[in-house]
């Protein structure tokens, strides 16, 4: 029988995956900085089991060619589940999930507009107060 708090675990690591493959990749570029640290979550999921890396990654670079839209679209979904699946502790996921994200998208020195835009979007939908640099 299925542990739903382990499920619940599963879906928000998912979730955070997805989340970063898309604000990285959404820009149709990955510098060198954001591949090895985005590689290092990967390599950490795998290892526990936590997520398929291919299978998602696949999936996601079909949105990704979708173009913008369709990537803005997925994440402010992936923004409502994380809120549905984070339940009182929602709050505190999101605001974790943003250092995690701002942490990718300044570490090559250089804020795409997609990955800005991105990171607003949450930040609002999310009604979290962080800022990263301007492109």
């Amino acid at each position: 029988m299925a542990n739903p708090d382990q499920d619940r675990v599963q879906t928000l690591k998912r979730t955070l995956f997805d989340l970063s493959f898309l604000v990285m990749n959404a820009d149709g570029t990955e510098h060198i900085s954001e591949k090895m640290l985005v590689k290092k979550l990967e390599r950490r999921l795998e290892r526990e089991g936590s997520v398929d890396v291919d299978g998602r990654a696949e999936e996601l670079r079909a949105t990704v060619e979708q173009g913008p839209d369709a990537v803005h679209e997925r994440v402010l979904e992936l923004a409502d589940e994380l809120m549905e699946q984070g339940g009182d502790q929602a709050e505190v996921l999101a605001d974790q999930y943003l250092e995690l994200l701002k942490g990718l998208i300044i570490s090559d020195a250089n804020v795409a507009p997609v990955e800005y835009q991105l990171f607003q979007v949450l930040c609002n939908h999310w009604d979290v107060d962080k800022e990263i640099p301007e492109p």
